[in-house]
Order: C-alpha cells, then structure tokens, then sequence
C-alpha cells in the first residue's frame, strides 16, 4: 500500500527524477553531431575504419538499439507512473477529506436530529405528566365537589328523643323512640332494631342487636319526624323496678336505624339511651338519656 506523505518527499523525489532525465537528454543531445557536420563525421569514420555510430544523434542511436529504445520507454513509463501514482494520492486524499466531511456533517446532522428528538420526547412525557396531573386534580375536585355536595344535601336520620311511659300506672310500659330526618333530602326503607337491657357497667359485648325486634317505619321527608313504639311487660318490669330505683341496675335502650337516602347508599345511626332515677324514684313518664359516645354512632 502506498505510503501516505505529508511533508513533500513525493514531490521531491518527482523533481528530483524529472532533472535527473532532463540532464540526460540535454546531455546526449549536446553531444549529438549538428547536421552540416553528419556527413563529415561519417566520412573521416570511414576513413579512419572507427565505428559509425557516434555520428548518429541520440534518437537515431535509441530507435536503432532496442535496448535503448527499451530504457527510453522505460523511463517515460516510470516518469507517467509516479505522475499518476502522485496525482491518485493526492486524488484519494481530497477524496479521503470530502467523506470524512461528509461523515461529519452527517454525524453533526444526526446528533442535533437525535438532539431534537429526545427535546421532543422529553416534552411529550412532561405534557403526559401534566395531562395526568391535571386529569388528577380535576378528577379530585369532581370527587371533592360530589361528596361535599352528597354531605350537604344526603338525608340523615338521627333519634331526636326517646320517652318512656306509663311505669307507674299498672300497665305495660310504653317506649317511643322519635326518630327525625334531621338532612336536606328524604330517607327511605327505613327500620329501627331496638332492644332492652338492664346492668351494671355493661361492656359493649352486652349491646349485640343478635336477637332484638325490627321495625319498620315509614319514608321521612326533610325536616319530618316519626316515631317506633314498643312495650316492656308488665310483670318484667315491677321485677326491674327495685333494683333500679336502688341504682344497683342502669335500664337501657338501645338499638340501631338503618335507611337508604337519596343517593341510593345504605346508611345507619347507632343509638344508646338510659333511664336515670333521682331522688325522686321512677316517675310515671320521662325522656331517656343518651349514654355517651360509644353506643351512639352514625355513618
């Protein structure tokens, strides 16, 4: 392979080959007899039996001789061979600089093409976070909006009161639980489980609904209350009576209101009452009151 050069020793060698033949040639030539003299040349040769041939000129002695003839061409031949090897390195060098200029004007175009792809999907992805933020945050304050709009307008059914009569009359003792839709919208399929217990310091065990009695009631409109009765009987209660009105017994009532309101969603209001005797003792009829927070919940 050739040997790529950059300090001008092709070129030197070029020169060098080409004075060298020019030297030469001017040589031979200047020793080649002119024409007048040609003929006196081969006639004082002649005469003197010396060879003829220095009186012939460089050519006529080169295409006579094809050993001659074979190093003139030779010659030429080697001077139009390192012409062309020459001018073929310097071909392949500019040929060598224009790709490699190509290749880095194509890499330079790639890279800012690469550049601006990745800019492009490195925006994408940031306007796909923030259309999901923002579908986030709109989807929160849709949710935010419904349920506060479900908080101020759902129906909610609370015990307003529960009263107890008749405890000293000789008959059953009446329980009336006043039930009221204290919401901006009605509360329907409503039912009150409600049972009775008598103790002391019950623990929250003691409170199971398991076997109490169900009622239904009827559909509430905003702002309308009802009530569900039930009785204790008699002969039960004159057997409470002494222990509570000696405070070693608390009489309990307690139950639970399950309903559906406007936005078809189950709801339910846990409540827990007790009958307090003071000095007094039992009295013929009295509200109940609500035992603290444990038994009266509310979803």
């Amino acid at each position: 392979m050739l040997k790529r050069l950059t300090n001008g020793e092709f070129a030197l060698a070029l020169l060098v080959a080409s004075l060298f033949w020019i030297a030469v040639l001017a040589w031979a030539t200047s020793y080649a007899p002119a024409n007048p003299d040609k003929k006196a040349c081969y006639q004082a040769a002649e005469k003197s039996g010396r060879s003829t041939e220095e009186c012939k000129t460089f050519w006529e002695r080169t295409t006579s001789d094809p050993i001659a003839m074979f190093t003139l061409v030779l010659a030429v031949s080697t001077v139009g061979l390192w012409t062309a090897t020459i001018l073929l390195y310097f071909a392949g060098e500019r040929q060598l600089a224009h790709a490699k200029s190509e290749s880095e004007a194509a890499d330079f175009h790639r890279n800012v093409q690469y550049d601006q792809i990745s800019e492009q999907i490195t925006a994408l992805k940031d306007s796909a976070v923030a259309a999901e933020e923002s579908a986030r945050e709109t989807r929160n304050l849709v949710w935010n909006a419904e349920a506060t709009a479900e908080r101020q307008l759902r129906a909610y059914v609370h015990v307003r009161d529960v009263v107890m009569s008749e405890m000293n009359s000789g008959f059953n003792p009446n329980i009336e639980v006043i039930i009221k839709n204290f919401g901006q919208t009605p509360a329907r399929e409503i039912v009150n489980t409600h049972e009775v217990k008598v103790a002391i310091d019950p623990r929250e065990s003691s409170f199971a609904l398991d076997r109490a009695k169900r009622g239904e009631i009827v559909d509430l409109a905003p702002g309308q209350e009802t009530f569900s009765r039930f009785s204790i009987p008699f002969n039960q209660w004159e057997d409470m009576k002494p222990e509570l009105n000696a405070k070693k017994q608390v009489f309990y009532v307690f139950g639970r209101i399950d309903y559906i309101d406007v936005f078809n969603k189950p709801r339910w209001t846990e409540y827990r009452y007790e009958l307090t005797v003071d000095s007094r003792g039992i009295l013929d009829e009295t509200s109940l009151v609500v035992d603290g927070y444990a038994g009266n919940r509310a979803s």
